[in-house]
């Protein structure tokens, strides 16, 4: 359970920043428990739409198994009917960062990029106080967050 607080807590505040950030976002669920939608869905002003998958390594008891769930979840993603047009994102707390490449560049890279292909996963948010960084899926596997953004990626 402490894991879903940290989640849900991560889930609120991105999105609280999102809000922010965007005049006009759409909010369609941020709910880190939610078995029928993403745990953040939402749509920016300009039509891009979201789902984003959110994981904190927050809890002792569960952390390692967050970097699963994090490709079990984004593979569910794939059977929603309304994902057409839709970008697919990955949340993590900034503090989490080093924690999840780690975990990552344990897969062997090709396969890692091959999943993000396949799903298609666009790339991996951080949050912290300061606001949201993102970085494309295999940038996120090679460099980490050297170079990023603020906000959301321009769709492609």
């Amino acid at each position: 359970m402490p894991n879903n607080r940290a989640e849900q807590n991560l889930v609120n505040e991105f999105v609280e920043k999102v809000k922010n950030g965007y005049d006009g976002v759409s909010i369609h669920n941020q709910g880190a428990t939610s078995k029928n939608f993403a745990d953040i869905e939402l749509t920016l002003p300009g039509g891009q739409r979201w789902a984003i998958e959110a994981k904190s390594h927050e809890s002792p008891t569960n952390k390692y198994n967050t970097v699963h769930q994090i490709f079990g979840n984004l593979m569910r993603e794939t059977g929603r009917g309304n994902r057409e047009n839709c970008e697919i994102g990955v949340l993590i707390p900034e503090d989490g960062t080093n924690f999840y490449k780690c975990r990552f560049q344990n897969i062997k890279r090709e396969k890692f990029v091959c999943f993000g292909l396949l799903i298609p996963v666009n790339c991996v948010f951080t949050y912290d106080r300061l606001g949201v960084k993102y970085t494309p899926w295999a940038e996120f596997y090679d460099r980490g967050f050297e170079r990023y953004h603020r906000g959301f990626p321009p769709v492609q």
